[in-house]
């Protein structure tokens, strides 16, 4: 299984472009995730086979919410907030989910919390680059610094060129 292609590397493309050539005569299973704006060659080939998975529907992404926050009554406000935000966009609810649980609004553990404070009081991200900007400032300072230095490095980094 390969997740995420929309970010894979070179390397990686030539050795799944080379596998996918001959995976037709082997007794393998090639599992492979990816945003439509990733492109391949794969297609055209007998042996591949395509599922899309469409945007949840808000009726999804309130059985999102309540498998990741649970059912306590005082969380009703917070998931229809949640759910106009997020516009169901199923990695938004979990990274807003996540966050809300690090700094302490909601407190208890996965599928079973309750808040801490009134609804009102939330201020939630406006977009996902908000949610990941947020918790990149939580980190520690040695953290920050090595998430710095990959940065600059670029999209590709070698751990050996890291450390």
């Amino acid at each position: 299984m390969v997740e995420d292609l929309h970010w894979v590397d070179s390397e990686t493309q030539a050795i799944l472009d080379l596998l996918a050539e001959s995976i037709s005569v082997a007794r393998v299973l090639l599992l492979v995730n990816y945003r439509p704006e990733y492109q391949h060659g794969w297609g055209r080939r007998r042996a591949y086979s395509q599922v899309r998975l469409d945007p949840l529907t808000t009726d999804g992404a309130k059985d999102l919410l309540g498998s990741l926050l649970g059912a306590d009554p005082s969380l009703d406000a917070l998931k229809q907030k949640l759910v106009e935000r997020t516009e169901d966009n199923p990695f938004f609810i979990e990274e807003c989910v996540r966050t809300l649980a690090e700094v302490g609004d909601v407190v208890g553990e996965r599928s079973a919390y309750r808040l801490d404070k009134a609804a009102a009081d939330f201020v939630l991200p406006t977009t996902v680059q908000a949610v990941i900007a947020a918790r990149i400032d939580r980190l520690s300072p040695d953290v920050k610094r090595v998430l710095q230095a990959a940065a600059v490095i670029g999209k590709d980094v070698c751990f050996g060129t890291l450390a």
